[in-house]
């Protein structure tokens, strides 16, 4: 899940274009200069974005250690790689776009948060289907 990760400053490469939608600064960490990117994973939110003709709002990708602690990521976030994303979808719910993504993804890992509205999204092998409830409670599911 590693593979194609690419290293920008995003003071100097902020906009460059990843995809016909996503620049590089839309994954950016804070004022951290170095951002990480899969370019697997920019290739699957293109994918979502043309799906759903609607804008995809990163809300979190790349994360240094000190941020992911911050937001409650796990030690081994893929956040942490740039192989990972925090993000809504414009005028579509998180269960919306968790059903999307789990059809055009069905070897994924999504999870749902019903209190922020955000849907957590990496590649991976095996599937994995998450919810957090409106108490902070996270259960798998099936799916959306």
């Amino acid at each position: 899940m590693r593979d194609g990760i690419r290293a920008y400053n995003w003071r100097t490469e902020g906009d460059t274009r990843l995809s016909a939608n996503f620049k590089v600064r839309e994954f950016k960490c804070g004022e951290e200069t170095v951002t990480f990117i899969s370019m697997p994973l920019v290739e699957a939110l293109q994918k979502l974005r043309d799906a759903a003709g609607r804008s995809v709002n990163i809300t979190s990708g790349y994360r240094n250690r000190a941020q992911n602690t911050k937001a409650g990521g796990s030690g081994d976030s893929l956040h942490l790689y740039g192989a990972a994303a925090d993000l809504y979808v414009s005028g579509m719910s998180a269960r919306e776009t968790g059903k999307l993504l789990d059809r055009l993804f069905p070897a994924s890992c999504i999870g749902v948060y019903e209190t922020s509205g955000h849907v957590h999204f990496h590649l991976q092998p095996t599937r994995s289907r998450y919810v957090v409830d409106r108490n902070g409670k996270s259960r798998y599911v099936s799916g959306f």
